[in-house]
């Protein structure tokens, strides 16, 4: 398994979790399995050539509401490539049985025992922080992969909308 990064600062990450580490141009191809996350079109093109005849590119990104062009021709389609979204909100119809709310939150809530994925927890902020971080985060002024928010109020900034005081900071 390969971490495939624009950023060598990701190598440490990989290192971490146990998974080899390469720059774009670096990027072992003929893959069965690529799992896009760079939320850029480049980033797709380049998994769609990765991908092995028979392989699955699953495409983690959001790219809201700008389009994405991509090389469906050729190679897409001589190699069978098939191309997944993935939509965190909801699981496939067939697990559904098998996978309810509260089975889902148990598994994740274990899933984060593992001391392993500290190393993707790059920050954390107040909720009233919150506006000022997220422009930091789009201007690229602040580099992090999963800043977490404590939902708690502060004592300056009171109630957010009037019912943060109400939330559980830790749901």
């Amino acid at each position: 398994m390969t971490l495939v990064d624009v950023d060598a600062r990701r190598a440490e990450v990989a290192a971490a979790l146990g998974v080899r580490f390469a720059r774009p141009a670096d990027a072992p191809a003929e893959q069965d399995l690529v799992i896009h996350t760079s939320g850029t079109a480049d980033g797709l093109r380049q998994c769609l050539e990765l991908a092995a005849t028979d392989a699955t590119v699953v495409e983690a990104s959001w790219h809201g509401d700008a389009p994405v062009a991509l090389p469906l021709g050729g190679a897409f389609h001589s190699r069978r490539i098939r191309l997944r979204a993935s939509q965190v909100g909801t699981i496939p119809p067939a697990a559904r049985p098998r996978w309810d709310h509260a089975g889902r939150m148990a598994l994740a809530l274990d899933l984060l025992h593992d001391e392993a994925f500290d190393v993707l927890l790059t920050g954390e902020s107040t909720l009233d922080e919150l506006p000022a971080l997220v422009a930091a985060l789009a201007d690229g002024t602040l580099d992090g992969l999963c800043h977490t928010i404590d939902h708690a109020v502060s004592p300056a900034a009171g109630p957010a909308g009037g019912d943060a005081a109400r939330h559980d900071p830790r749901t």
